[in-house]
């Protein structure tokens, strides 16, 4: 109102998201193949750029922690690719993929974190979330709006690797909590179709 415009007529426009691309059918045995990632752990996942600014200190320390139990691998590029190898000796980096190949790389895995706080929105939490992953992610930026605590995944306290760290140990270790929670990430984000974000949009123009 401070600007001459109501409240009321103020609206956040919905995102879309293809939910027929980004989908748990796509998951895939040849891609941890390709990837030397054995079957009999579960494959924790991040997507995004691999730069400082996106708190990966945090997925480090968390791999660090958890590598004994999980396969880790990351999806992306950026100037912080090689502390990252350094640190997670262990984890693939599949570099910058899209598209279905990209699809594929959600659907195979089984967990997804994402560290950030500097996020306003955050897309691959919702592809993930489409693709039937539970999330981790950071009480502070974007992303924290997506995901419903103890519902569709986790959200821990910003910065902070121990409660990062243990919400991911709890996904890892209990298939059933993994498979319940993915299943209600998938639910959560059907109506963002771009079909559906577009009639939100429309009986938004309307009202």
């Amino acid at each position: 109102m401070d600007r001459g415009i109501p409240a009321e007529k103020i609206k956040i426009l919905p995102r879309g998201l293809d939910t027929e691309l980004f989908s748990p059918e796509r998951r895939s045995e040849a891609f941890r193949t390709q990837y030397g990632l054995p079957a009999s752990k579960p494959l924790v996942l991040y997507v995004g750029r691999i730069s400082k600014e996106k708190d990966l200190d945090i997925l480090a320390e968390c791999y660090a922690a958890l590598a004994p139990q999980a396969h880790f691998a990351l999806v992306g590029d950026g100037p912080y690719v090689e502390e990252l190898k350094r640190r997670m000796p262990n984890a693939r980096f599949t570099g910058y993929l899209a598209g279905e190949a990209l699809a594929t790389a959600y659907a195979s895995a089984d967990v997804f974190l994402f560290p950030s706080t500097t996020d306003t929105f955050g897309n691959v939490v919702i592809e993930a979330m489409a693709c039937g992953l539970p999330n981790v992610v950071s009480d502070m930026g974007g992303p924290k709006e997506l995901v419903e605590d103890g519902v569709t995944g986790f959200v821990t306290r910003s910065l902070d690797a121990t409660a990062f760290t243990s919400a991911a140990r709890k996904l890892i270790e209990d298939p059933s909590l993994r498979s319940r929670m993915g299943s209600n990430a998938r639910e959560a984000v059907r109506d963002r179709s771009w079909s559906g974000a577009f009639r939100k949009f429309w009986a938004m123009s309307e009202g």
